[in-house]
């Protein structure tokens, strides 16, 4: 089902759990299927399926004052969508409307409680030696000195049934009420702070390099989404940046 969507053309594909969205501008991904335990992956590791949790699909047709949607949502047991694709002015609507035809009859998966993932491997990282408390507050200064300084980063949103990770280098961050918006022409991460209970920031290595991996986390200590530096280069400035908001 998923494979069809890799011919509609340019998507915004998004992936997000209760308090965090991430959304890039990007023709679906070929995935890669273990049949054994209904798991996915993509070639490039931005994307990571585990189709267990995932419960059902809808696609959606919205008229809104700038014009028509087209969407598909991916929902979990709970009915919470937790997976997306909109078609951009430059998808093919004819495309989508085969690719709903084929597919209309609603589609069920294996059901089990969504709890959010973010499995290690997505990060390509080394395992980590150690925490650090960061201040909550500091998640918007930090972006702004990202932005600032042009600083590429890997940001990551998940769930039990989709890990989705992009590598950017945001162009704006702005705070809007009590969500934080960091972007650049085709990714956005978005996140609602009142949500998060701590950041922590974990040391890892990157290319035989210290490198700081900042996770905000839910206070049951479920990740919400990670943000890392993606070259040696930026190391220096992205760690100095870290440690001038540990506590």
């Amino acid at each position: 089902m998923l494979d069809g969507l890799c011919e509609l053309g340019e998507l915004l594909v998004i992936t997000r759990n209760e308090s965090a969205v991430i959304a890039k501008r990007m023709p679906y991904p070929m995935l890669h299927h273990d049949s054994q335990d209904d798991l996915a992956v993509d070639d490039s590791g931005d994307f990571d399926v585990d189709f267990d949790a995932w419960s059902s699909a809808f696609a959606r047709h919205e008229r809104t004052e700038n014009g028509n949607v087209f969407k598909v949502e991916f929902l979990d047991a709970a009915q919470h969508a937790f997976h997306a694709v909109v078609l951009t002015p430059d998808a093919s609507v004819d495309a989508f409307t085969e690719w709903v035809r084929m597919h209309q009859a609603r589609i069920s998966w294996k059901r089990r409680k969504c709890t959010c993932r973010l499995p290690e491997s997505e990060l390509a990282f080394v395992e980590g030696t150690g925490d650090l408390k960061v201040k909550a507050n500091a998640l918007l200064p930090l972006l702004e000195v990202v932005v600032h300084e042009k600083l590429p980063i890997r940001a990551i949103v998940g769930n039990a049934g989709m890990v989705q990770g992009h590598r950017y280098t945001p162009k704006n961050v702005r705070q809007t009420g009590t969500r934080i918006y960091c972007s650049s022409d085709t990714t956005a991460l978005h996140f609602e702070t009142r949500d998060i209970d701590r950041v922590t920031a974990q040391s890892v290595e990157l290319g035989n390099h210290p490198c700081w991996i900042l996770r905000a986390h839910r206070p049951d200590g479920r990740p919400l989404f990670l943000i890392a530096p993606t070259t040696c280069a930026s190391l220096p400035t992205w760690n100095k940046l870290v440690l001038a908001h540990a506590i």
